[in-house]
């Protein structure tokens, strides 16, 4: 559902499931959620999970 839209905002051709850049995106941005939510769980007093997905978001956006 989501890859067709991921692979049009990468200039992707939407129709080619064959191209693995949309799933690598949104694997990548799963990934992140799994981690932010992994820190604000395992800390007593966490900060606001916005803040943790962000850092955690902050560690991917220099792999463009």
């Amino acid at each position: 559902m989501l890859r067709p839209e991921i692979a049009r905002r990468l200039g992707a051709d939407p129709a080619d499931a064959s191209d693995p850049r949309g799933v690598a995106v949104i694997g990548a941005a799963l990934g992140c959620v799994e981690a932010a939510l992994t820190s604000w769980t395992a800390t007593p007093r966490p900060q606001a999970l916005s803040a943790i997905l962000d850092r955690a978001m902050s560690a991917a956006a220099p792999l463009r």
